[in-house]
């Protein structure tokens, strides 16, 4: 009999599977041929973000698209709106041109809630209008918040949330995705605490900036205690990220450690110091770490007295004592030089 809606292969198949019963096809074991749809890398650097740091602690939340114009003037006057022509609400009239209003926003709600103690995050956009070549300008950020305390567990107290926790949440992210070390260093933010303000730089460029919240700012958003923010631009990461490429072997030859101590001037970045020490110690120096910091009346008002414990070692051979001590000479000879340090006795 003639059938007007069978006129291509697939119907026929069609009629074969109705009439034989479509339990009797076999399910596929994956996705082959036309329909199969590859994996966005974008999605994929974003997942593994979500991973890493809901691993980490974190939760996620997920902001609003809109925002209000006088809201994001208070917050930071400087940065440009994208207005919308028709609002939906008088309080809704821009796309945001920053995250920290959704990550204050949800923070208000939760303490609202009795939620104090938080660590949120979140992936998202912050729109800008068009430049000059007529680009609309769509930045993906990654926001980080904390505020309250720690948890308490049978070792430790609960602690107030401070800066270092957001330096962690950077420590992961570098070392999964094999990025160059984050610089921190001291910049102005509208709504954050000039002194707790600090700009985030990777490989030379600025990629974001992280700080406290000025108290006054935080008030706006009904919001009493104390809460600590970062945004990062997603791009640059994605660009800097690396795959993990190969193995170095474990090493044969033992380390020699030396700790040394010096007093600098107080404006000193203790990151300037270990970057002297580690490019004048060059490749023997197998890592530098920052032990301890003071200040206080006994090295004087403007001074500060910097610790770091230097791990020396060779790749091919053992390094001998006098080897050791003068690579350290070489390296006091350029703090003394660079920095005007005075090196102290433990």
């Amino acid at each position: 009999t003639f059938r007007s809606d069978i006129e291509r292969e697939i119907d026929l198949i069609e009629e074969v599977g109705r009439i034989e019963g479509y339990h009797s096809i076999p399910d596929a074991t994956g996705n082959i041929g036309p329909l199969f749809a590859p994996l966005n890398p974008d999605h994929e650097f974003e997942q593994e973000i979500r991973h890493l740091l809901t691993g980490a602690g974190y939760d996620e939340i997920l902001g609003h698209g809109l925002a209000d114009s006088k809201q994001a003037a208070l917050l930071n006057p400087d940065a440009p709106q994208l207005r919308i022509v028709n609002p939906v609400s008088e309080d809704l009239d821009i796309m945001r041109n920053d995250l920290a209003m959704t990550a204050l926003t949800s923070v208000a709600h939760n303490i609202a809630h009795r939620n104090l103690d938080l660590c949120l995050f979140e992936i998202g956009k912050a729109y800008f209008p068009p430049e000059a070549a007529g680009q609309w300008i769509e930045e993906d950020r990654l926001l980080l918040t904390v505020t309250g305390q720690t948890s308490r567990t049978w070792r430790d107290k609960p602690r107030p949330f401070d800066f270092h926790d957001l330096a962690g949440a950077f420590d992961l992210l570098t070392a999964h995705f094999h990025l160059p070390a984050f610089e921190v260093r001291p910049a102005a933010c509208p709504y954050l605490m000039p002194e707790e303000s600090f700009e985030l730089v990777l490989d030379g460029a600025p990629v974001g900036w992280a700080g406290k919240v000025l108290d006054k700012t935080a008030r706006r958003f009904e919001v009493k205690q104390p809460v600590l923010i970062a945004q990062l631009k997603l791009e640059p990461l994605k660009k800097l990220s690396q795959p993990l490429k190969a193995f170095r072997p474990l090493p044969v030859y033992p380390a020699a450690g030396r700790d040394l101590a010096m007093v600098v001037a107080r404006h000193v970045r203790v990151g300037d110091l270990v970057a002297l020490i580690k490019k004048t110690a060059g490749p023997l120096a197998e890592s530098v770490e920052v032990f301890d910091l003071y200040t206080g009346q006994q090295i004087g008002e403007n001074a500060k007295s910097v610790a770091v414990a230097i791990s020396f070692r060779s790749p091919e051979r053992s390094l001998s004592s006098e080897e050791v001590d003068r690579l350290l000479e070489q390296v006091v000879a350029a703090l003394k030089k660079d920095f005007d340090a005075k090196i102290r006795d433990f």
